[in-house]
């Protein structure tokens, strides 16, 4: 990764939406945005626009830091909550979708490596996030624009991809993610998009 958008990358994290899928499985048995406490935006780098925007969605950055989780604690146990889906799995790897999910899956990864810098290239850090995530990732974004629907090409946010593909609602992957890999988008059903995540791999 260039220097420049690692420096972008390593910043504190206001919140973070996780989904968990039920075992066997089985549909997603629970949701959870998760906020949290580390975060102030009178010390800490961040983008602007963002934190302009988060209210508007429901984050109270006051109350975060009165009530949220610590990034550390949160990291913990999501370890361990991996440890143990890795421990039970028969049937393949976890798989991770994300849409524009650069900040997503670096968050993530610096968290679970105990904040430790990011790799220098994208090479090492997909192999990093593989290693610490357990699974595959995939960015519903990066395989919008890189598919040969010109209709999907272009800014546009996830809802915007979902409509095109008249995707329902789905919580085992982003609808646009799913519908993409069924509707043939992609000769190998996505697979040559697999760690290809929006902003981090250009």
């Amino acid at each position: 990764m260039a220097r420049k958008l690692r420096a972008r990358l390593e910043v504190v994290a206001p919140a973070i939406d996780t989904e968990y899928p039920g075992s066997d499985g089985r549909p997603l048995e629970l949701a959870r945005e998760v906020t949290f406490s580390d975060f102030d935006a009178r010390r800490d780098r961040h983008a602007p626009e963002s934190v302009a925007f988060l209210p508007s969605q429901g984050v109270d950055f006051d109350q975060a830091r009165k009530r949220g989780v610590s990034s550390a604690a949160f990291a913990a146990k999501l370890a361990a909550v991996l440890s143990a889906q890795q421990q039970r799995q028969r049937d393949g790897e976890l798989t991770w979708a994300a849409f524009g999910g650069a900040h997503d899956f670096t968050y993530m990864v610096k968290m679970l490596a105990g904040g430790r810098p990011l790799p220098g290239t994208w090479h090492e850090f997909v192999a990093q996030a593989r290693d610490l995530l357990g699974g595959r990732l995939f960015d519903a974004k990066y395989m919008a624009e890189h598919c040969e629907r010109a209709d999907l090409c272009g800014s546009g946010g996830l809802r915007r991809v979902a409509d095109s593909l008249c995707a329902q609602r789905n919580f085992l992957e982003p609808p646009a993610c799913l519908a993409g890999r069924r509707r043939g988008l992609y000769r190998d059903g996505g697979a040559s998009h697999q760690g290809l995540i929006d902003g981090l791999n250009h």
